[in-house]
């Protein structure tokens, strides 16, 4: 049997040939054999009466246009699934979470030198399709190592409070000397808004009476990033590094 939806064949798992399943696919051919729904349906593990795990998988992706935005999906948003009950929500949450995880670990034990690009690779993922705006400081000492980097403020999903006070005192706690800030603009692009712009400013402004060193401010958005550094907007600063 084959149910079409809006062009995507849907096949019942029990009446696809044996080795054409995924779970005997992996174990036959490898796990690197399974399509990315097939992959999705070895964790859902088993569908209801009127759609298997592999129906369940096709439309989650067809839905989401892909596997990235499935993979910034939450509990609830899982559960408005048929057959995707709490437990299942959970497991495919924590495996993207897991997946998340190992990346951000992989660049973290590379030999990246502590740049936009590194902090942009490093934290995309986690703040691209995040529907908060998130404001994130990364600490360096002198010998530019990250002592210390933290989830300083989260807001909504058009603004967020920051305080210059708090800023610097994480900074003078951890004996740092560099600094990035990292924040996201939700469901819009990178380039900065004008209080992004006045922001930017004035921590620079203040950076200058401190011997602390802003490295760069960026901006993630739903399609790349905005690095304040490489648009020369810190290009007359006095206390950075560049």
């Amino acid at each position: 049997m084959e149910i079409l939806l809006d062009g995507i064949i849907l096949h019942k798992i029990h009446e696809m040939p044996l080795l054409d399943r995924p779970r005997e696919k992996a174990s036959r051919y490898g796990i690197n054999s399974l399509s990315d729904d097939e992959l999705i349906a070895l964790l859902i593990g088993f569908g209801g009466v009127d759609n298997s795990a592999l129906d369940i998988a096709k439309t989650m992706l067809f839905d989401c246009g892909g596997l990235y935005n499935l993979a910034n999906k939450s509990i609830e948003q899982f559960k408005m699934y048929k057959g995707i009950k709490d437990v299942k929500a959970l497991t495919l949450v924590a495996i993207f979470e897991i997946a998340k995880r190992y990346n951000t670990k992989r660049i973290e034990n590379s030999e990246y030198i502590i740049d936009s690009e590194y902090l942009y690779k490093k934290y995309e993922n986690r703040l691209r399709n995040n529907g908060q705006e998130t404001f994130i400081i990364i600490i360096l000492n002198k010998q530019k190592k990250i002592v210390h980097e933290m989830e300083l403020y989260k807001g909504s999903n058009r603004r967020i409070t920051v305080s210059f006070h708090d800023i610097f005192k994480v900074i003078m706690m951890h004996d740092g000397y560099y600094f990035f800030v990292v924040h996201n603009h939700p469901d819009s692009d990178s380039q900065p808004s004008k209080e992004d712009v006045l922001f930017t400013r004035e921590l620079l402004n203040r950076c200058a009476k401190m011997e602390i060193v802003l490295l760069d401010h960026l901006i993630i958005g739903k399609e790349g990033y905005y690095s304040f550094l490489k648009e020369n907007y810190f290009k007359n600063a006095k206390n950075v590094a560049y």
